[in-house]
């Protein structure tokens, strides 16, 4: 229903070790399982900053023998995520900010993770802040509307109530219908997922829940590749 970098920091990074492979290669969609079997491996080489851009140190990465594949995709992520916060920290962000043509190349992987068609039993343990454990794998599914009734009106006033807060551009298409309010989902705290409510009539209004929560300058990521994940599931 949805609806967070160019200035990535790498060690000794050449892009002559790439082009060949980026010429052959160009408009190829990435295999899902083979991008998440990489983002695996850059895990410990990952940091992301308090402004949500991502650095790789891929000076330790290579010394430590991860591939120059895998970080050829770390880097192309790197590339999609970072200048997607940077749009939103301009303040030029739209709903639409992530650049389609290069998140296709990972659109298999976002699939496996929102279906969790690799492994739907697999979890990820991060820090307590987060629960015991916090699912990042999926499955996320898209969960069916529920539709619930004000007791008072105005229902924006209602929703408020209820602790819901409004939605700000560019995290919605129409702010004046969208409200939401974090929640505990997939084992995960922190506002990493959430419960959206849609308005429909003067009394009326829809509820999705769980959805991972767009509004992602606003809490700590449970993973580095978050953000243009929580982007293509909204869409």
């Amino acid at each position: 229903m949805f609806a967070s970098l160019i200035a990535v920091m790498v060690l000794s990074f050449s892009s002559m070790d790439y082009a060949e492979a980026d010429g052959k290669r160009q408009g190829e969609v990435y295999d899902g399982k083979e991008v998440k079997d990489a983002f695996v491996n850059l895990d410990p080489y990952m940091t992301v900053a308090e402004d949500k851009k991502i650095y790789l140190n891929e000076k330790a990465a290579m010394e430590d023998g991860i591939s120059k594949r895998d970080i050829k995709l770390g880097l192309e992520y790197i590339e999609l995520q970072n200048t997607m916060m940077r749009k939103i920290q301009a303040g030029t962000a739209t709903y639409a900010t992530l650049d389609k043509e290069k998140a296709k190349k990972f659109e298999k992987f976002f699939s496996i993770v929102k279906e969790g068609e690799d492994d739907p039993f697999e979890k990820s343990i991060f820090p307590v802040a987060y629960g015991a454990w916090c699912n990042v794998w999926g499955p996320h599914y898209q969960p069916n509307p529920v539709s619930k009734t004000a007791t008072f009106t105005p229902i924006s006033n209602y929703l408020v109530y209820r602790d819901y807060h409004q939605v700000q551009e560019p995290w919605t298409f129409n702010s004046e219908i969208d409200y939401a309010k974090k929640i505990v989902a997939y084992g995960c705290d922190n506002g990493v997922f959430r419960e959206q409510a849609i308005i429909r009539s003067t009394v009326g209004y829809s509820v999705y829940n769980p959805e991972p929560n767009p509004e992602i300058t606003t809490y700590m990521w449970p993973t580095w590749w978050w953000g243009p994940y929580v982007y293509s599931w909204h869409r």
